[in-house]
């Protein structure tokens, strides 16, 4: 009963408000002022998402890990390490003397399986890179390669020795 009543009484407010009748084509004037509304709108909704995903996108360097101190020392040491070694390994083989080859032919092996073992490590810290012992690690691996270039320096310079004495008597 009580719709019946809102009914009436809306009925009896329509006609006491004396507004001019609606022409046939009201309701196409009216969705077509929806669309127009719904234009800007949409414009609105893109910029928004445009500018969440832009700021989803600069925080994003947030969460990045952070590169701890001693990696940090570790990469610096190893690239002075292997700068001298190539550096050394260069200098050796740019000498002309039939001895230098013959040691450097010999020291060859053993940097190779040096440098194979420094890279099986290297790919371990990689995929564990908070384990101490592998920087440890990688860090004598380069000494021992150092080493080995000094050692292999040692031998040229006590042939250079003996063959100037040879040949000076």
């Amino acid at each position: 009963m009580k719709d019946q009543e809102f009914k009436t009484l809306f009925k009896i407010w329509e006609k006491s408000q004396n507004l001019p009748p609606l022409s046939e084509d009201h309701r196409a004037l009216f969705l077509k002022q929806l669309k127009k509304k719904e234009k800007p709108q949409r414009i609105f909704k893109w910029a928004a998402i445009l500018i969440l995903c832009l700021g989803l996108a600069g925080s994003l360097e947030f969460f990045k890990p952070q590169v701890s101190e001693e990696v940090t020392k570790f990469q610096k040491a190893e690239f002075y390490l292997t700068q001298i070694i190539e550096e050394q390994l260069k200098f050796y083989e740019n000498q002309d003397q039939p001895v230098l080859k013959e040691v450097l032919k010999r020291s060859k092996s053993q940097l190779k399986q040096l440098k194979t073992d420094y890279q099986e490590l290297y790919l371990k810290w990689e995929k564990y890179p908070h384990q101490p012992q592998l920087v440890n690690a990688l860090i004598q691996n380069l000494n021992t390669q150092i080493n080995l270039l000094s050692e292999i320096n040692q031998t040229l310079h006590t042939l250079n020795q003996t063959y100037n004495e040879n040949h000076s008597l």
